[in-house]
């Protein structure tokens, strides 16, 4: 759940929904709650493939919560798989050194 949160806050900083100071509240936050996130499912196939599972149940739409403020968003129903790889290469890079570090403890 929080990988969504942070796959989606990148999507929204790069769509021009939310802030980059905003994005890193959101970052800080989930860095601050120290949750072990596993970065093995930032896969752009399994992510797609979890998005296309999530229309069929949707009755045809995404309804992806896209933050547009801290306690804001909106839902979107556009995202693209171009999209998904650009936000999950991102941010693997972003948490990259952080992860990194807690492994040298």
């Amino acid at each position: 759940m929080l990988l969504d949160i942070l796959v989606s806050t990148c999507i929204a900083q790069a769509r021009g929904l939310l802030s980059a100071f905003e994005a890193d509240r959101i970052f800080a936050l989930v860095e601050a709650l120290d949750a072990g996130l596993d970065y093995g499912v930032l896969d752009t196939d399994l992510m797609w493939a979890s998005l296309l599972d999530r229309i069929k149940h949707r009755n045809g739409l995404q309804r992806v919560p896209l933050s547009t403020a801290i306690g804001d968003c909106i839902f979107t129903h556009d995202i693209t798989r171009a999209e998904l790889h650009r936000a999950s290469t991102e941010l693997l890079e972003r948490l990259t050194p952080t992860h990194e570090s807690s492994l040298e403890r």
